[in-house]
């Protein structure tokens, strides 16, 4: 599987953005990072109090709250809505998702990450996400979200700080 950053960019509002490209032909996904500084940045109903921590400078890029969303290329080039691979793969799909939010906490140390499952297998998929990072980042994850709004399909993920540790 390979893994490389495609882009890493402002967006016109001043937040960050990072995509990165994941897997292997003719399954490559694109994985979005969209920052979060508002609560009204992210599709999902955020808990109060989460949107606390320190924002990423263009010199020093540590730190944030990001929005994970991801789709194949293919779709994307295409213009069409997520579908997922004629060889779907749940778990080579959570291994792509995985792998990429560990690549990008390693390089920029986040304090939160949201997702929001468009269906009920990718919420599956996000639960069995959170449950494998919460065991590999058990000493730097301080709390999960779980079934946030909209439709209880909304999730953040905090982890420790200087302040809440």
């Amino acid at each position: 599987m390979h893994m490389f950053s495609k882009l890493q960019a402002l967006m016109p509002d001043g937040r960050h953005r990072m995509l990165y490209t994941v897997g292997t032909p003719p399954e490559v996904y694109e994985v979005h990072f969209n920052e979060i500084v508002d609560y009204d940045d992210s599709l999902l109903e955020i808990p109060d109090g989460i949107l606390t921590g320190v924002r990423p400078t263009l010199l020093n890029q540590m730190g944030g709250c990001y929005e994970i969303a991801f789709d194949l290329v293919s779709n994307i080039k295409k213009g069409t809505s997520f579908e997922p691979p004629k060889s779907y793969d749940p778990n080579k799909l959570g291994t792509i998702i995985d792998r990429a939010i560990i690549y990008h906490y390693n390089r920029h140390r986040p304090y939160c990450y949201t997702f929001l499952a468009y269906s009920p297998a990718l919420s599956r998929l996000y639960m069995r996400t959170l449950m494998k990072l919460r065991h590999e980042f058990s000493d730097r994850i301080d709390k999960i979200h779980t079934h946030l709004e909209p439709g209880r399909r909304g999730y953040v993920i905090e982890f420790k700080t200087k302040e809440n540790s």
